[in-house]
This record gives C-alpha cells, sequence and structure tokens, in this order.
C-alpha cells in the first residue's frame, strides 16, 4: 500500500488557534501603530535611541577589535599597536554616540551639509568644463585639405 497523505500545513488548525492569531496579529499592529504614534510625537528622542543603538554596535565592533590585536600581539605581528588603536578609536567614537547622541547627529547632519555643497561645487565646475569643451569643439572649421601644384 502506498504511504499516507503527509499532513495539512496547518493541522493544528482549531478555532482557538484563530483567537490566537488574532490577538498575535492585534497585538503586533497595536505595538507598531504606538511606536508609529511616540516617533511622530517625539522624533528627537527616536533619533536619540537610534544613536544609542548605533553607538551600542559600534563600542561592540571596537572592543572585538581590541581582541583581535592582542591576539595579532600574541602571534608576533609587529604592527599590531596600528589594529589596537583602531579599536580604541573605535570604541571612543560609539562612545560619543552613546554618551553624546544629539551632538553626534548634529556633526553628522553638518557632515552631509559639507558634502552636499562640495557636490554642488563640484558639479557646476563639471559642468562648466563640459560646456567649455563642447563651445570649443564647435569652433573647430571643417575643412579639407586640397593639394595645389607648385608652378
Amino acid at each position: 500500500p502506498p504511504p499516507p497523505p503527509p499532513p495539512p500545513f496547518f493541522s493544528t488548525h482549531t478555532p482557538a488557534s484563530d483567537i490566537s492569531a488574532c490577538v498575535v496579529g492585534s497585538e503586533l499592529c497595536l505595538r507598531d501603530s504606538l511606536g508609529a504614534v511616540l516617533i511622530l510625537l517625539s522624533p528627537v528622542m527616536f533619533i536619540m535611541a537610534v544613536a544609542v543603538i548605533v553607538g551600542v554596535l559600534i563600542v561592540i565592533d571596537g572592543l572585538h577589535n581590541v581582541v583581535q590585536a592582542i591576539a595579532l600581539q600574541k602571534e608576533g605581528y609587529e604592527r599590531w599597536w596600528l589594529a589596537l588603536t583602531f579599536g580604541l578609536l573605535t570604541v571612543i567614537f560609539g562612545g560619543l554616540l552613546i554618551f553624546n547622541p544629539f551632538g553626534a547627529v548634529e556633526f553628522v547632519v553638518r557632515l552631509i551639509g559639507i558634502f552636499l555643497i562640495y557636490d554642488g561645487v563640484s558639479d557646476i565646475w563639471i559642468l562648466s568644463r563640459v560646456f567649455k569643451v563642447k563651445r570649443d569643439k564647435e569652433r573647430i572649421i571643417d575643412a579639407e585639405f586640397v593639394e595645389m601644384d607648385e608652378e
């Protein structure tokens, strides 16, 4: 005889599981809605929270780099101190994000502004060069060479 068919995907489907799914779905919807309302009411706190979370991740990465630098020293690598310096700087920058999130966000916004100014100035310069080359190319006169007999 052939083997029995596999059980249906939702083999534990009961009216209770429908209610459970509705409760969980409603809870998730409510949580997301509350999160959205909090972001709308206090965007500054949201920005601060993001900066702190990123800061924690950066500190963890920096500590990992410090551990790797120590491993490099134990292996006899001559420039282990460079890896240690990078790791410590990473920890410091992550700490700045954690303990001064508003200052860090302000710095990043200013940096973005500087990059946008640079981008605009470089675009203007490049476009001026493109138009200059185009204008110079249009000034070239197209002519044919005709050899004349010398008499």
